[in-house]
C-alpha cells in the first residue's frame, strides 16, 4: 500500500519537474509567446537570471547566444 502510494506520488513529482522545465525553456525560446499567455513578471526574472549566469560565465560578453 505505502509503495503505491509513493509511486503515484513519484509520478505525479516528475510531471511537476517536467512541466516546469518545460515553461522555462518556453520562457527562452519563445518570449513572445510565452509573455502573452504566462505570467510576464516571472519570465522576466526567469531572462535575469539567465542573463547574471551568461555574464558571470563572460564577463567581456563574448558568449553571442540567440536568446
Amino acid at each position: 500500500m505505502v509503495n503505491k502510494i509513493l509511486k503515484i506520488l513519484l509520478q505525479i513529482f516528475s510531471i511537476v519537474i517536467i512541466l516546469v522545465v518545460l515553461y522555462i525553456l518556453s520562457v527562452f525560446f519563445f518570449p513572445d509567446f510565452s509573455d502573452k499567455y504566462g505570467d510576464s513578471d516571472i519570465n522576466a526574472k526567469i531572462r535575469n537570471i539567465k542573463n547574471m549566469a551568461f555574464s558571470i560565465s563572460s564577463p567581456d560578453g563574448s558568449l553571442n547566444f540567440p536568446f
